[in-house]
């Protein structure tokens, strides 16, 4: 079953900004090492079994992938579709996959901040997401296929979004500095973001207060 052929189902579409596609800074060594810093036992938190069997949330989908497409059905019976374009080889009847990544990310942040503002007393009226992302292309691409390291044993170019950047403007009456605090909550409290830093993904997004 391919995204094109449901009709009347609910597709989840997201326009993320402009992806760029290019990079002049990359380098392996320093990008593991951040990855190691990253996710070092001191910024962990460990739990018990029990506890994490008590806290534990689960997720749940099943897929139907067909050449490019692939449409997902969630466990509360939502549609997900995911394409790639056509310069890509693929059909262009949904969006790509990192797209929908980007989007799951805005949305999680904004159930995220709600959560947060009712604990700090901050009425929020919307947030309006900005964002792009950026990967090296040949983490993906690069030849021969069964090739995972690159000269002297060091690791290839990982294929993951390296930096995701932008803009979440908050229409409140709070002031910037309770954005502040509201902003830098949700960065640790959002599942993807947290998902996405811990990665050794740069996460950017200056959250602002919409101007009056």
């Amino acid at each position: 079953m391919i995204c094109s052929s449901l009709r009347g189902t609910k597709c989840l579409l997201a326009r993320a900004g402009s992806l760029l596609t290019s990079s002049n800074s990359y380098h392996p060594l320093r990008y593991w090492a951040a990855v190691r810093s990253n996710s070092s036992s001191s910024t962990r938190i460990a739990a018990t079994a029990d506890d994490s069997i008590t806290w534990r949330k689960e997720y749940r989908i099943q897929g139907q992938g067909f050449k490019n497409q692939c449409t997902v059905q969630t466990e509360d019976d939502f549609i997900i579709c995911s394409d790639i374009p056509k310069s890509m080889g693929g059909g262009n009847s949904a969006p790509q996959p990192v797209l929908l990544l980007l989007a799951a990310l805005a949305g999680c942040e904004t159930a995220t901040a709600n959560f947060v503002a009712r604990h700090l007393k901050i009425r929020i009226r919307g947030i309006s997401f900005e964002i792009e992302a950026w990967r090296d292309q040949r983490g993906a691409l690069s030849l021969p296929i069964t090739q995972t390291e690159g000269g002297s044993g060091q690791l290839m170019i990982p294929a993951m979004l390296q930096v995701v950047s932008g803009t979440a403007v908050v229409d409140t009456d709070s002031t910037q500095e309770e954005v502040d605090e509201l902003s830098h909550q949700v960065h640790i409290r959002c599942p993807v973001a947290s998902m996405m830093t811990r990665s050794g993904c740069q996460l950017n997004i200056k959250w602002i207060k919409k101007s009056e």
